[in-house]
Parts: C-alpha cells; structure tokens; sequence
C-alpha cells in the first residue's frame, strides 16, 4: 500500500486480525481512523493546555 512504509506492511495482516475480533465482540457500522499518533495527540491537548 502506497500510505503504509516498508517497515510497517508486515503489520497489515495482524492489525486486520484484530480488527476482526474487535469486530465480532463490538460490532460497528462506522469506524474512525487516527491518522496520528499518541505522541501527537498527547502534544495537541499540551498546546491547546497553554492556550487557555
């Protein structure tokens, strides 16, 4: 896949594996996709902390 790096295409196949027994313990008709990280979550709320 042109969005997933060489170093990370053999993750492809289990990260579907659990997609899939996520999918049969909590069954969705949506799913919301982070296309950032945690370190990036935890410093947009740090910034948005000082913000205030």
């Amino acid at each position: 896949l042109g969005c997933v790096g060489d170093e990370r295409a053999d993750l492809i196949v289990p990260g579907c594996a659990v997609y899939s027994a996520i999918q049969a313990v909590w069954p969705c008709a949506r799913l919301r996709v982070a296309d950032r990280g945690l370190r990036e979550g935890i410093l947009r709320e740090l910034m948005e902390e000082t913000r205030r």
